[in-house]
């Protein structure tokens, strides 16, 4: 779970890749909570999404 998974998951393949470790980690895999704030009507911005959601 992330928000903005897709930008977090290449970043962490990117990174693993780089230590030599191969991650298989897709955004299919993930749970993109700045994409489930659009099927909600939520902010996408990660505080406002908060602020909305009361958190």
């Amino acid at each position: 779970m992330a928000h903005n998974s897709a930008f977090d998951a290449s970043f962490l393949v990117a990174e693993y890749a780089r230590a030599g470790w191969p991650l298989g980690l897709t955004q299919d895999m993930t749970l993109c909570t700045m994409r489930l704030a659009g099927q909600f009507g939520a902010p996408a911005k990660l505080g406002a999404c908060c602020a909305h959601g009361g958190l």
